[in-house]
């Protein structure tokens, strides 16, 4: 693995260098070998630039570089057992749409595999961020405020561990939604089930809440899935499988917390959750921290 993000290297130039390499830089992967599947990294002068960053004294350099290298080495780990998690197939030789649909899907998992190691890099600790959230909402601040904090961080949305996992099986276990049409016109079809669960955000019921959680991530994803075919991004298809494998992923790497942080912003702009109007250094520090874990469509899945 390689070496972590240099120490002289703050926050903001990582995230600057994450987002100059995949703005201002143009690179591919290319399939060397079918099987054992292997690739290799096509890009252009400024990739290559980047890439030289490594050596360089000025930290903003340092971070491309960083980044640049990560794409080699993750692109070099690709092989059967790393795609086989991804919930990804190997296409044939030949099958140009396919092979297009596999590496442009795998480019963009690793492109959020990065996005996840800067995150962790500079809050190592989800749980963490959680204490400290919960003892602002919890604390003696104005009541008011915290309440509007509590709901726009997502906390309103916590549930145990066990509620969120029993919730993923119940949904893709004993709801019959089902998936209609493909690319841009892919369309959830819920049963009267999926579709109670789903507006029952507010449930008082932690079994309830945490069902309509896992439910509206299912539609957030399907949601992407619609958003980058009509943007002709080529990906993998969106199927029950390989939903139920993402939220499966998530949920396993940051537990609740990955739902949640997949469903907020989709919450906060359907449920009209407007940001605290106040300037509390604490709270805002909180949120700060939080916003790199949030999901956006223009980002790809999770940034958890």
């Amino acid at each position: 693995m390689t070496a972590t993000i240099p120490a002289q290297v703050c926050s903001r130039r990582a995230w600057i260098a994450f987002d100059h390499l995949y703005t201002q830089t143009s690179f591919r992967l290319q399939i060397a070998t079918f099987d054992p599947i292997s690739l290799t990294l096509e890009h252009d002068a400024a990739f290559a630039a980047c890439l030289a960053g490594s050596g360089a004294w000025e930290a903003g350099e340092k971070a491309k570089g960083w980044i640049a290298n990560r794409v080699l080495e993750l692109a070099a780990q690709v092989d059967k057992t790393v795609v086989r998690r991804l919930s990804l197939q190997v296409p044939r030789p030949g099958d140009e749409p396919a092979i297009e649909a596999f590496l442009t899907g795998l480019q963009q998992r690793l492109k959020e595999d990065i996005r996840v190691e800067i995150s962790r890099h500079y809050d190592t600790s989800l749980e963490q961020w959680t204490e400290g959230a919960l003892a602002f909402a919890y604390g003696d601040d104005s009541p008011h405020d915290r309440v509007r904090f509590f709901n726009f961080s997502g906390l309103d949305q916590l549930v145990s561990i066990d509620a969120g996992r029993k919730a993923v099986r119940w949904i893709f276990s004993r709801t019959h939604w089902w998936l209609e049409g493909t690319g841009a016109g892919l369309t959830l079809r819920p049963d009267y089930k999926f579709d109670f669960v789903r507006s029952q955000r507010s449930s008082m019921d932690e079994t309830i809440r945490a069902r309509s959680l896992v439910a509206r991530a299912v539609q957030v994803v399907v949601d992407e899935g619609v958003r980058r075919a009509r943007a002709d991004d080529l990906v993998a298809p969106v199927t029950n499988a390989s939903i139920k494998a993402d939220l499966t992923c998530i949920f396993q790497k940051d537990g609740v917390l990955g739902l949640i942080h997949l469903t907020l912003p989709t919450d906060r702009r359907r449920y009209h959750i407007a940001p605290p109007p106040w300037q509390n250094a604490r709270s805002v520090a909180l949120l700060e921290r939080q916003d790199p874990w949030l999901f956006e469509p223009a980002a790809g899945l999770s940034r958890s």
